[in-house]
């Protein structure tokens, strides 16, 4: 066994084995029904509490800038993902002992953020740079101040790295919050933008990717769901997500 397969097993050794075709077995992420109500995205977790599937996110998960990672208070977290038939959903829940939001459209990256990279084509085996199917999605939380200054208060807001001809902002919810230690991103994206249809059993590919900005307006840490070294966006590096039934069945 590969160390790249040892690391994927010890990772999402608490989440079910998906299988694919042929008898393989891959480890993978489950991705719920959400059953009516669906998720409002207010920035309050509460519709969250009952869905299984959570992911931690620890320094394990720092892919870059690893020598600027100081603790689990400088840069962690947790995410969970649902679906319906209109919206895929996301809520971020980010450990941030400072938070710095100074940028905003395509130069947010540049501050605290996360990023969405989504395949919604992904097959196992498929490789390669992304192309016009493959979504980057950088989301940031704002810098959740309410003075009521359109100057100071920045407020969240996403912007579409890839693919770069979509025209429409429309198909994107988002909504934060800032939190005792950090912040909370929730988020949603419509089906029709991703430019497939959700059926359970569905598989598609997902990164999700924390950073960090403390001291300057650069990026400077950020995390990975896959293991190894951050070598840039590949379709070979996205983690299979399964659409399933409620409850993760």
């Amino acid at each position: 066994m590969s160390i790249g397969n040892k690391l994927l097993i010890a990772l999402f050794s608490a989440l079910p084995l998906l299988c694919w075709a042929g008898g393989m077995k891959t480890p993978g992420i489950i991705c719920p029904l959400k059953s009516d109500p669906p998720p409002l995205i207010d920035g309050n977790p509460k519709e969250w509490q009952s869905l299984p599937g959570a992911i931690e996110i620890t320094g394990e998960q720092v892919r870059w800038g690893k020598a600027k990672w100081k603790n689990e208070e400088d840069l962690s977290g947790t995410v969970n993902f649902c679906w319906d038939s209109n919206y895929f959903y996301v809520l971020a829940q980010v450990t941030d002992d400072k938070i710095l939001v100074t940028k905003s459209g395509k130069n947010l990256f540049q501050t605290d953020h996360i990023e969405l990279d989504i395949d919604p084509c992904w097959t196992p085996g498929c490789k390669g740079p992304f192309t016009k199917q493959q979504f980057v999605i950088g989301i940031s939380p704002g810098n959740m101040e309410k003075t009521g200054d359109p100057i100071s208060d920045i407020e969240p807001e996403f912007y579409i790295y890839c693919p770069q001809d979509i025209k429409s902002a429309e198909g994107i919810d988002i909504a934060s919050t800032r939190t005792d230690n950090g912040y909370l991103i929730e988020a949603r994206i419509s089906w029709e933008l991703l430019g497939t249809k959700p059926v359970q059993g569905k598989t598609i590919g997902l990164d999700i990717h924390f950073s960090d900005s403390d001291n300057v307006e650069d990026q400077e840490k950020m995390t990975s769901l896959y293991p190894g070294d951050w070598t840039g966006r590949k379709r070979e590096k996205m983690m299979p997500v399964m659409l399933t039934g409620i409850q993760g069945k």
